[in-house]
């Protein structure tokens, strides 16, 4: 009776912890959501408002009704005017120049696989200057 009474206790206590654990990660996910979207309000400007090119993808339907969906309204810069949007175009050039450029992909699951390991490095493991030769995920925590 004692060892049942014992074997209980201890199902209860690992349910209890196991509660507990998820209960944090909720918590933890919650509060990276909002550091997220408040360093989104932040970058915005005005918060109900996203700037972007005029390409076919934020243009689409579905982008405009994911937008809609976060409450915000799709401002789009000048067309043909990428210096209004040097930073992605930026970013784009160096994804280009440093990876895409240098491969010869055979599928587009091969591409994804590349492009996406090649991203990870740029953001945890590149220095940039433009940062103080930090990565972007360091600065990130910096300011989360």
């Amino acid at each position: 009776m004692e060892n049942a009474l014992r074997t209980k206790s201890l199902e209860v206590k690992e349910q209890y912890e196991k509660q507990l654990r998820e209960l944090q990660e909720a918590y933890g996910e919650a509060m990276l959501e909002l550091r997220a979207r408040n360093k989104l309000a932040s970058l915005l400007g005005n918060e109900d408002e996203l700037r972007s090119d005029n390409g076919l993808v934020v243009t689409s339907r579905s982008d405009t009704a994911l937008v809609g969906s976060y409450g915000l309204q799709q401002e789009f810069i000048t067309s043909y005017s990428p210096e209004q949007n040097g930073m992605v175009e930026r970013v784009i050039r160096t994804l280009e120049d440093q990876c895409v450029h240098r491969h010869r992909f055979e599928t587009l699951q091969h591409a994804s696989r590349v492009i996406a390991d090649w991203i990870d490095f740029y953001n945890h493991w590149r220095p940039h200057q433009a940062l103080a030769t930090k990565t972007p995920a360091e600065t990130y925590a910096l300011v989360a």
